[in-house]
C-alpha cells in the first residue's frame, strides 16, 4: 500500500466560473467537490493500460500508464478517498493521492482557469514529511511554502489531514515547546537527570531533555 496524501485545494474568485469548472472536473461517479485527473490531463489511448511486469516493461518501455501517470500526473493513480457525501464546502476540495502530490494537475488546472486563485496545500500520512502550500494563479505558480522545523511541520500537516497530533499519534509538545515529542502511555517511563537537566527515559531511549 502506498502512502496517503492528503490534499486540499481552495478556489477563490468569480463563482460561476468556479461552479463550471467544478462540473467540467468532477468524477462522475462522485460529484461535484471531486476530481477526474482524466478530465485535465487524459492518458493517450496509445499508452499501455494493462499490467506492468517485466514482459510488459520490455515490450512497451517508458510507454506504460505508471510511467506516464508519474511524469505528468505526478502521481501513479487518479484520485481518490472521497466519501458518499462529498460536496464542495468552504470553497474547496478534498482527495488523496498515492505516494506524492498530483502538482502537474494543479498547474494545467490554473492554465484551463487563469482567472480563479488556487491554493493547493498537500500532507503525507508519514505526518511531517512530504508536506508544503503551493499557489496557482493565471497559470503561474505565484507562491510556496514549506514548513522548516519539525514543529511547524507536523502541525502544518495535521491541519491538512484535519488530525490531532495528541489523540491521532500520540505526539506532545516538549517543555520548551519547540517541538513534538512521541508518548505511548501505555509505556514504563524513568525520570532521569542528564547534565543538570530533565529527560524521560523508556525502552532504552531517551524522549527529550
Amino acid at each position: 500500500m502506498p502512502n496517503h496524501v492528503t490534499n486540499v485545494v481552495s478556489f477563490s474568485g468569480d463563482k460561476s466560473r468556479i461552479s463550471a469548472m467544478l462540473k467540467e472536473i468532477q468524477n462522475d461517479e462522485h460529484g461535484i467537490g471531486s476530481v477526474d485527473f482524466e478530465k485535465i490531463l487524459p492518458m493517450p489511448d496509445t499508452v499501455y493500460n494493462g499490467s506492468l511486469g517485466i514482459r510488459e516493461r520490455e515490450l512497451y518501455g517508458e510507454n506504460n500508464w505508471y510511467d506516464w501517470r508519474i511524469g505528468n500526473w505526478g502521481t501513479k493513480w487518479n484520485s481518490y478517498g472521497y466519501t458518499e457525501n462529498t460536496t464542495f464546502q468552504g470553497g474547496k476540495i478534498i482527495f488523496l493521492t498515492a505516494w506524492s502530490a498530483p502538482h502537474p494537475i494543479l498547474q494545467k488546472l490554473s492554465e484551463m482557469y487563469p482567472d480563479v486563485k488556487m491554493e493547493h496545500e498537500w500532507a503525507d500520512e508519514d505526518i511531517g514529511m512530504n508536506c508544503g502550500r503551493y499557489v496557482y494563479y493565471d497559470g503561474e505558480r505565484v507562491e510556496e511554502y514549506f514548513p522548516e522545523s519539525q514543529k511547524e511541520c507536523l502541525e502544518f500537516a495535521a491541519k491538512v489531514m484535519d488530525v490531532s497530533l495528541e489523540e491521532d499519534y500520540a505526539l506532545y509538545l516538549n517543555a520548551s515547546e519547540t517541538g513534538y515529542v512521541n508518548i505511548e502511555y501505555d509505556d514504563e517511563y524513568e525520570l532521569v537527570e542528564i547534565e543538570d537537566l530533565p529527560a524521560l527515559f523508556t525502552n532504552e531511549r531517551m524522549l527529550h531533555r
